[in-house]
């Protein structure tokens, strides 16, 4: 955004009859002074202050030109002129009201467009994606999908955060297991092993009181004493051993989990590439498109002058009947455009701006944290992975 040096705003006033130009240009200056301040401000505390600047500066500015043109305001011997002077003395209120908020709504979206074209940038060159705005069946649907992928895929780093407490149970629970394994079929044939089969079977089930009773059967005290350490550990570790509805009972177990894991963050991840960024785009695109409406409402410099003629109907009412026509088709009728229907569409650029950059907020937020997620796995967790 350019802080634009027009001579228009000057023009305009010069043949409106308002000596006041320069008062109107550094308000001009200072609102898109205000407006460039508000690009690099992202955090919602520090935009209020700019917020209540831009509101003091319109509260000055039209208080100035109220003395203005209420010290020359006089009446005209046609009654048309008269009636439109009156009619634009009750318009300007509200219409100052309203330019405020155009100009608030303008600051915001322009500061809003600003950022997420930056932010997806930084995205996309991350990404790899040449281009963002490809071929992607994208909608307001897809924000759904993102969403469910994104919770998904921390579910799923949960769980292999989860198995990494495991390491120091499996340290002591796979040499214990590894003497039954052993000693149980050499001591009872092939009774030995369906006996082991029976005692891991209620282990997983979490059957802790059942499998204590069984070991009596067992005979010998040095199996004994290891299927009770056995059932001591698993029971103290029950909540993390736990993998959906049993327990695993050997780092194996834990290797393959975690495998499955990492498949299926690779599958999430794949798919976030491949919309994340698109769907930003699409988003920033409506942002744009509020721009589009925003400017079918006016310019801040078109809505500026069109106050001045306001003012202007007010201090200089027309002695010629033909010309009080002319400004009634040139300015009152404009005006009561503007208030009837194209400002009111302000609420509903508002609304839209917001919703969309919370919508974006949401979707840059996710997805640093998917990139610091990736990062950390392709580094640590790659480490992790080969420790298993």
């Amino acid at each position: 955004m350019n802080i634009l040096d027009t001579e228009q705003l000057e023009v305009a006033f010069k043949r409106l009859h308002i000596d006041d130009c320069h008062v109107a240009r550094k308000f001009y200056a200072d609102i898109w002074q205000t407006i460039k301040d508000a690009e690099n401000i992202h955090d919602a505390g520090m935009r209020i202050p700019l917020e209540k600047k831009l509101k003091s500066l319109c509260h000055d500015y039209f208080q100035k030109m109220a003395w203005w043109y209420e010290g020359k305001a006089k009446n005209s011997d046609i009654s048309l002129s008269n009636q439109l002077a009156k009619e634009a003395q009750n318009i300007l209120p509200q219409f100052e009201k309203q330019f405020f908020r155009y100009t608030l709504c303008y600051m915001e979206l322009n500061r809003a467009l600003l950022y997420s074209k930056d932010q997806i940038k930084i995205f996309a060159k991350n990404y790899n994606i040449k281009d963002a705005d490809q071929s992607l069946n994208v909608d307001h649907g897809t924000e759904m999908l993102l969403h469910k992928a994104q919770k998904h895929r921390k579910e799923l780093q949960e769980k292999r955060r989860n198995l990494e407490t495991l390491k120091p149970v499996f340290l002591e629970l796979d040499p214990l297991m590894e003497i039954l394994g052993k000693k149980m079929p050499r001591l009872f044939g092939g009774e030995g092993g369906r006996m082991l089969t029976r005692f891991k079977a209620s282990l997983r089930q979490g059957k802790f009181t059942q499998v204590e009773d069984e070991l009596p059967e067992w005979k010998k005290k040095t199996l004994m004493d290891v299927g009770k350490k056995i059932i001591a550990l698993t029971r103290k570790n029950a909540e993390i051993l736990r993998a959906q509805d049993r327990l695993i009972l050997h780092s194996g177990e834990m290797t393959l989990i975690y495998a499955f894991l990492e498949r299926d963050e690779e599958r999430i991840a794949e798919f976030l590439e491949k919309f994340d960024v698109p769907y930003m785009v699409f988003q920033y695109k409506n942002l744009i498109h509020q721009g589009y409406l925003l400017g079918q409402i006016g310019s801040i410099e078109g809505l500026l002058i069109h106050h001045a003629k306001l003012m202007s109907l007010i201090a200089h009412p027309a002695d010629d009947a033909d010309y009080a026509k002319t400004q009634e088709q040139k300015v009152i009728i404009p005006a009561r455009i503007l208030m009837q229907s194209k400002f009111k569409s302000l609420g509903g650029i508002f609304d839209s701006m917001e919703t969309t950059q919370e919508t974006l907020n949401r979707l840059f937020a996710g997805t640093r944290d998917y990139m610091a997620a990736k990062s950390l796995y392709l580094g640590k967790d790659k480490t992790n992975t080969a420790n298993l």
